[in-house]
């Protein structure tokens, strides 16, 4: 499941990388690299710090809420490119937030006066 993402991104990135020169592709490599172990140490710590790149509270309602409708939907597709199919397969409470992170994906915030 897993390994398929991998490769697929890691076929994606050579295509997109294809015109740079060796010396910038290795240094993206490296960074790339070094971003992915970060991440994944960051994600693996039991009381993880994880917290979505969203708009502060002083944007407009509509802007936050559709980040966040956006954060969703994001985290629910890569699930599923990473071969997620079967919730019923995930544990009890991984799929409530998945079930969450649906209902959320599809709120749309109309566009109102701002407040403040």
């Amino acid at each position: 499941m897993i390994h398929n993402a991998q490769a697929k991104f890691r076929a994606e990135l050579r295509s997109a990388c294809r015109d740079l020169s060796p010396e910038s592709r290795e240094a993206l490599s490296r960074m790339l690299g070094a971003l992915r172990a970060h991440t994944q140490a960051r994600l693996a710590e039991r009381e993880s710090a994880f917290a979505p790149l969203l708009p502060g509270d002083d944007a407009a309602l509509h802007e936050r809420v559709g980040a966040l409708a956006d954060f969703c939907r994001g985290y629910v597709l890569g699930l599923v490119e990473g071969g997620v199919h079967d919730l019923d397969q995930l544990p009890v409470e991984a799929r409530e937030a998945v079930n969450d992170f649906m209902i959320i994906a599809d709120v749309e915030a109309e566009r109102g006066p701002r407040l403040g």
